[in-house]
């Protein structure tokens, strides 16, 4: 590799920055062709109306042209008793004519400095395979991987989907086709024969659409977080924030019994690998979730019919996942297909990392990803 003369000087966001962050996202993925009105909404939103504050980002500046970032976003978090700030890590960049200079690095180093000159002692991301080494190198450690369950609607195109996924695994295009069809056929034997959950007895559990989170979400959260150790505070005004994302529509649902919210579930439809994707974001519901689990299950399933997905996929780490309730609506996991990975920075006084290492303790979706 050959050393290439450091020309950037790193320095925090100031305002107007957004035009040259806007140009670096579409050096670095010049297929997505940015509409720049609609970008710059979600960019306000994602990094300015966050109900905790704004975010922090840290550029990369080669002569007043933006090479890279690295933002950190403030969350409410619950770490045991506590109430603190944590910074969620996401949307790194790199400018492909700058690769290999350290920058990633440097970024992300001086970031978490600073983020502890503020007092932020712990940062949560979802790193992909080519930045997790760069993370740990600063002092990142895993958690856990995700667990990501699918449940397929459309069979025939699920198949094709999970064998071309298989073929760059396996290296055998009859063995990638045999082994979706066994994944398939395992699923569909294993759903006839425990049957499909979701019919409840209590008659006072009724599961709707709701157009937003109104306060009685406040009042749930208050009720289930003292079942995890470690979670973003999911009060309403959070809530509102993340599942309004510009351009992208997430439909509510909300189990109720005698008017006050016992669960709830979130899904959003996509585009993926040629294959239309019901994912639910989120679902938490209370202890007694013995009947409101199946039932948001059954009822996210029915819209993703109504809707004409493909498949429906909910990812979460198992040790929280209601993994029974899902396994029992006929949803399965898909070998070499997994969630993304958790991990933390910490550099906290009072928290040890072994509290935080410990999946059981956290609650997870794909809705606390990155995954907007």
């Amino acid at each position: 590799m050959v050393n290439v003369p450091r020309k950037w000087i790193l320095r925090e966001y100031k305002e107007g920055d957004e035009e040259g962050i806007f140009d670096l996202c579409n050096a670095v993925y010049p297929e997505a062709q940015y509409d720049k009105e609609s970008w710059m909404k979600w960019w306000h939103w994602q990094y300015k109306e966050i109900p905790f504050g704004s975010a922090k980002i840290w550029l990369a500046d080669h002569d007043g042209k933006i090479v890279g970032q690295y933002p950190l976003i403030p969350l409410q978090f619950k770490a045991g008793d506590k109430l603190i700030t944590a910074y969620l890590s996401l949307d790194v960049m790199t400018h492909p004519e700058y690769r290999y200079q350290g920058m990633f690095s440097s970024l992300e180093r001086h970031a978490l400095k600073e983020a502890e000159k503020d007092g932020i002692h712990i940062t949560i991301g979802f790193p992909n395979d080519a930045s997790y080494p760069g993370h740990v190198k600063s002092g990142y450690f895993l958690v856990s991987f995700m667990i990501e369950m699918q449940k397929p609607l459309n069979v025939k195109k699920t198949w094709l989907m999970l064998a071309n996924l298989l073929a760059g695994k396996i290296k055998s295009s009859l063995l990638s086709r045999v082994g979706a069809a066994t994944v398939l056929t395992s699923n569909l034997l294993f759903t006839k024969v425990i049957g499909i959950t979701g019919k409840t007895s209590d008659q006072r559990l009724t599961v709707s659409e709701v157009p937003s989170f109104d306060k009685r979400f406040d009042d749930f959260w208050q009720v289930v977080a003292p079942e995890y150790d470690l979670a973003i505070v999911r009060n309403s005004d959070y809530l509102k924030w993340r599942y309004s994302t510009p351009g992208t529509a997430y439909f509510i649902y909300a189990a109720e019994k005698a008017g006050e919210i016992c669960g709830y579930a979130i899904l959003q439809f996509v585009e993926r690998r040629g294959l239309k994707v019901g994912r639910i974001m989120d679902m938490v519901v209370d202890k007694d979730g013995s009947q409101s689990a199946p039932t948001l299950v059954s009822k996210a399933v029915e819209r993703c019919r109504q809707e004409g997905m493909d498949i429906v996929t909910y990812s979460a780490l198992k040790s929280r996942a209601y993994y029974s309730v899902f396994r029992k609506n006929g949803f399965i996991t898909i070998p070499y297909l997994r969630g993304g990975r958790l991990c933390v920075y910490s550099v906290s006084p009072d928290i040890t990392k072994g509290f935080l290492q410990d999946p059981r303790r956290w609650l997870i979706r794909t809705g606390d990803t990155d995954s907007i």
